[in-house]
């Protein structure tokens, strides 16, 4: 569920920016059409667009605190009266009507429920009534005027749309990217989880694995509770991860067992390594717990994977090494 929850986070989080520009966008091309009313002597429509561009100021903060759907509502209401004023004043054939098929394409993005219906059958009832009943052309700016407002908003259209989706598309593959990368990873640990390694294995040739248990890791859980077994494992897992760099790769293969797969087809140098973990271990002394001091062990068996190896009977040998270990005293590597 954390997990769930965080991924969630994220995406609004990438959201909230491709909102903001859009957000941006809005204002800035607002600002040109208030400024070019002023130039024609329309103040009705100076103001109208003065007023949407006030409340999409306000709408960055509904975008910060993540009130997607409001938000969609703040850019939709204000526009859609915009349009209508717009369209009434200047004429059917300016193309204002055009920012209004923006809403029904974009809707199931944002909004969903009866807000999404609102927007969807609100837009098309103001895009009938303007088309039947609004003049084409009120005279109210020269021809050449009105037919470059036509084209402007056509390709006004055409502009905002290739935006939207382009930041639409860029944030999902982002995430996808980062999901990818997740499925890939132990959520607590950080470090690869099973499945990955599996993909490693299978590439591998003539190279040593190597598994790791923590000694006595129940009675941890028993004893201090999940929590801190969740902590050691992830203490334990930043000591493998700083000393099997350059030299291999660790994931955890299950509980307190974690498996290696080390970059050497010589056994003693696999061994030294190996070692190195194990020593590495006991340097870091104690775990610190809620004032608790903590010792914590491993133990670990190693077997070799070659051309004619079996990945699982190879995983098998280094876990029978493993409990070997685990029952002569723990605290040791087992060839």
């Amino acid at each position: 569920m954390k997990s769930i929850l965080k991924d969630t986070r994220e995406y609004n989080k990438l959201a909230s920016l491709d909102f903001n520009k859009i957000i941006t966008g809005v204002i800035i091309a607002y600002g040109i059409w208030a400024c070019t009313f002023i130039y024609l002597d329309i103040p009705i429509l100076v103001w109208i667009f003065i007023i949407t561009i006030a409340i999409q100021v306000i709408n960055f903060t509904l975008v910060k605190n993540q009130y997607f759907q409001l938000y969609f509502l703040a850019i939709f209401l204000p526009t859609i009266t915009a349009v209508i004023v717009a369209t009434i004043t200047i004429g059917w054939g300016a193309g204002f009507h055009y920012y209004i098929l923006i809403f029904p394409l974009f809707v199931s993005f944002v909004s969903k429920g009866l807000i999404k219906y609102f927007i969807i059958f609100s837009s098309t009832i103001v895009y009938i009534i303007l088309y039947y009943l609004v003049a084409k052309n009120t005279d109210i700016v020269p021809l050449y005027v009105f037919e470059t407002f036509h084209s402007l908003n056509f390709i006004g259209l055409l502009v905002f749309t290739v935006f939207t989706t382009s930041l639409y598309q860029r944030t999902n593959i982002a995430m996808l990217h980062k999901l990818q990368g997740m499925a890939m990873i132990d959520p607590l640990t950080g470090i690869y989880n099973r499945r990955t390694m599996y993909v490693f294995l299978n590439n591998a040739v003539k190279e040593n694995r190597a598994g790791l248990d923590i000694d006595d890791f129940k009675e941890i859980n028993d004893k201090y509770g999940h929590d801190c077994g969740d902590a050691a494992l992830i203490f334990c897992s930043e000591i493998f991860k700083k000393m099997i760099t350059g030299q291999g790769i660790v994931a955890r293969w299950g509980g307190e067992e974690f498996l290696f797969l080390i970059y050497s087809n010589r056994e003693e140098i696999a061994e030294h390594i190996a070692y190195s973990i194990k020593e590495a271990m006991e340097l870091e002394g104690a775990f610190s717990y809620e004032k608790c001091e903590i010792n914590l062990s491993m133990t670990g068996g190693l077997a070799k994977l070659d051309d004619s190896s079996d990945i699982e009977e190879t995983i098998k040998a280094a876990d029978k090494a493993l409990y070997i270990g685990k029952n002569s005293g723990k605290n040791q590597i087992v060839i």
